[in-house]
């Protein structure tokens, strides 16, 4: 379900921690992903 969270310019926006080289969290029209249970990621409209 497209919830509309991004702006049509971004497909994607993706929080990686260079220093690991891992994915923290993805964003997109259908979701928020984190890689584990304690990163938490806050939507404000």
């Amino acid at each position: 379900m497209k919830n509309n969270i991004l702006s049509k310019n971004y497909k994607k926006i993706v929080i990686y921690d260079e220093e690991t080289k891992k994915e923290l969290a993805v964003i997109t029209d259908e979701e928020v992903k984190t890689a584990s249970s304690n990163i938490i990621v806050k939507l404000q409209p």
